[in-house]
């Protein structure tokens, strides 16, 4: 500890004047610059000093979400990750590396400026006690988090409870257990709540409130309750007390009103989402559920008000974690993205189902989070008639003859072979209808009747597509212009077997192959694993610098949403002695019905879940928490990647083939006890060799 000990004393002193910067940086410019404003203005700016290290890209700006959270799980991967790779995940750093010790001393630096905001509180004369609650309070969430964090990603870690300025020559912490580092977390949260405002009296969820501290300190009890290594199992009863209040009395509520950009009308899911992209915290009552997000304003060094900073925050989330598109020009009306953190077949099944395992059709929050299309123009290319840089191509798309017409459209699904899969083949095996659509009418006037679909050569572009006959068509990420044309080249479409779709009544009833005996469909369709991610969209993107920066984004995190809280509670109530599984059950299908645009408030057996188990939950909490950085710590603690239920062994089982996919979690499979937790930093070892110790297998 001595040498993280040593970086802290060096910033911590120079915390009153260095905040101004790290403001200046990392947050919005024109906010509060405390230069010159007493012991106030000091105090203020450690707890700035705190929020902007949240933004680095070793914290929240990747590292929450990407390296650490949305590798190792069962939802998402990042591309091409191999032996080649030094990223946390990859599994193949080692205690000297950067990225571990650059997680560990920027959390710790979090931690520094939150105690030296406490300890100077204490003597703030010009502070009103209600401002120094207030600070005290955020600075302890804010301790909590970075102490939880840690213990999550490190295991047993000192607890740095006081500033370095009060500890002398003391500097010789050693590694709590971590029950002791949990419970500390806790206590700090549970702590701080009557020391904190109300969020809707802030009505902006980029500070710390009391929901925010209520809702950490329900991740932190059951992480504590189910962590095989504490199994402190009274704590489901201390949530469902804490959790039952806060969501009857509490001001948080979910999102459930849809919102309507560009012409286009989104789940009400989608809302928090829209708002992160705008680079808007505000809560109020159109946006009720958001607790707490971290706001990353810096949008480019490149130009506009930040141009020439210190880049230490970098927000990818829109860039590596969106929908794909290729333009990375100045004026692009959508925003670069590629394919580095792709959507796993696991998460996708789950929003599908199964003969096995059915699930209701419907659900809002597949399509939104694992997009259906691609971008693939931009702002410079010469477009042919119909298309622009904004149009959508779809990764799979049936196309009915044009003499077909209907009121609302069937969803059919593709059906990928996944044993013959290598990339770029994409084998499609069938069709799968989901929901059959209404008002199918043929050119005769008739509403039952029969389409065949005949095989199709692939068409060079839509311009040389056969609307008459119909067809299957497919896109994939990347730009691939016809000269000739200045069209989109098609990537796939049934070349090998048409199909016969049914029609009943205007609906849509089965879809079947014309000649099963074909080997496919057709090849070159995307799977689920070329995809994008859509839960960060940067079309809608308001917050923006002169020379649109091709990486990074002003893109908010949600670290606390209130959907969480639900999912959390009713996990509490199955699990805990005291626990009420018929209110469990209803938190869980609130949740639902709000993904299926129905009722948050109205049972529904349609979508409804009739019960419940933790497996239920463990599913509905990735079908809506995908992608937030929450999931490699649920694996965790339900003791999931290689128990019973397998994480690692499903990952592969639903991704064959796919070597570069599955690197990372066969090797976490391979040696759980060790790529469950990050090595501890060499630089800490080697100046604390008297309180330290190597976690096992490093």
């Amino acid at each position: 500890m001595k040498a993280i000990l040593k970086t802290i004393l060096i910033l911590a002193a120079g915390a009153s004047t260095a905040c101004d910067a790290l403001w200046d940086l990392n947050m919005e410019p024109g906010k509060p610059v405390y230069a010159d404003q007493g012991m106030k203005g000091t105090v203020e700016g450690n707890l700035t000093a705190a929020y902007s290290m949240l933004l680095y890209a070793e914290v929240m700006g990747e590292y929450y979400w990407g390296q650490i959270g949305g590798m190792d799980t069962d939802e998402s991967f990042r591309y091409n990750v191999s032996n080649q790779n030094n990223i946390p995940n990859a599994h193949n750093i080692v205690p000297s590396s950067t990225s571990v010790r650059e997680f560990w001393k920027n959390l710790y630096k979090i931690n520094e400026f939150c105690n030296t905001a406490i300890m100077m509180a204490e003597t703030a004369s010009d502070m009103t006690q209600t401002e120094k609650d207030d600070v005290c309070g955020q600075a302890m969430v804010l301790k909590a988090f970075s102490h939880f964090t840690l213990a999550v990603n490190y295991g047993p870690v000192p607890i740095k409870s006081v500033a370095s300025y009060e500890m002398g020559l003391d500097t010789g912490l050693e590694r709590a257990p971590l029950k002791d580092v949990c419970q500390y977390a806790l206590d700090l949260c549970r702590d701080a709540i009557p020391l904190l405002k109300s969020l809707d009296l802030t009505g902006n969820c980029g500070v710390i409130t009391k929901s925010a501290a209520e809702a950490l300190s329900y991740r932190i009890a059951l992480y504590m309750a189910s962590h095989p290594d504490i199994q402190d199992t009274d704590k489901y009863n201390d949530v469902i007390k804490w959790a039952d209040e806060f969501i009857q009395n509490g001001p948080n509520r979910l999102n459930t009103a849809t919102l309507t950009v560009n012409n286009e009308t989104l789940p009400a899911y989608a809302r928090l989402f829209v708002n992160n992209m705008r680079s808007d915290a505000t809560w109020n009552s159109e946006n009720p559920e958001g607790i707490w997000s971290i706001m990353f304003f810096a949008k480019s060094v490149n130009s506009g008000e930040y141009q020439g900073g210190r880049y230490k925050t970098a927000q990818r989330l829109g860039s590596q974690m969106g929908i794909p598109c290729p333009d990375r020009t100045a004026n692009s009306p959508i925003g670069y993205a590629d394919l580095t953190y792709r959507a796993l077949n696991n998460l996708y099944d789950k929003y599908v189902g199964s003969d096995s395992k059915p699930y209701p059709a419907g659900d809002l929050r597949r399509d939104w989070n694992i997009p259906t299309f691609c971008y693939k123009n931009v702002s410079s290319d010469e477009l042919a008639d119909g298309y622009s840089a904004t149009t959508r191509y779809a990764y799979f798309k049936v196309y009915m003859p044009e003499e077909i017409t209907w009121d609302r459209e069937a969803v059919f699904l593709p059906v990928i072979d996944r044993e013959t899969w290598t990339y770029g083949s994409g084998n499609l095996k069938t069709i799968q209808l989901e929901e059959g659509g209404s008002g199918y009418t043929n050119a005769a006037g008739q509403t039952t009747f029969t389409v065949e679909i005949p095989r199709i050569s692939r068409p060079q572009t839509m311009a040389s597509f056969n609307k008459s006959v119909g067809g299957i068509i497919g896109y994939k990420a990347g730009n691939s212009l016809d000269a000739t044309t200045g069209m989109q080249r098609i990537n796939a479409c049934n070349q090998n077997d048409g199909v016969r779709i049914e029609v009943v009544d205007g609906v849509v009833t089965s879809v079947t192959r014309l000649n099963p005996s074909a080997a496919n469909l057709g090849t070159g369709f995307a799977m689920v694993t070329e995809r994008g991610i859509g839960k960060w969209r940067r079309e809608y993107e308001t917050d923006l610098p002169p020379i649109r920066e091709q990486w990074v984004t002003a893109c908010h995190l949600p670290v606390l949403r209130f959907a969480d809280v639900l999912l959390m509670a009713a996990e509490a109530h199955l699990m805990g002695s005291e626990g009420n599984p018929a209110k469990g059950l209803e938190y869980l299908n609130q949740v639902r019905r709000r993904a299926y645009g129905v009722d948050v408030n109205t049972p529904n057996p349609e979508v409804d879940f009739a019960t419940y188990d933790l497996e239920t939950l463990m599913d509905e909490r990735s079908r809506e928490l995908c992608f937030e950085g929450i999931r490699r710590m649920d694996l965790i603690r339900w003791d999931a990647y290689v128990g019973s239920y397998n994480a690692v062994g499903r990952v592969i089982e639903s991704n064959p083939n796919h070597s570069y996919i599955n690197y990372a979690i066969d090797k976490l499979g391979s040696d759980y006890a060790k790529y469950s937790i990050l090595p501890i930093p060499s630089d800490e070892m080697g100046l604390a060799a008297d309180t330290f110790y190597q976690n096992p297998g490093w």
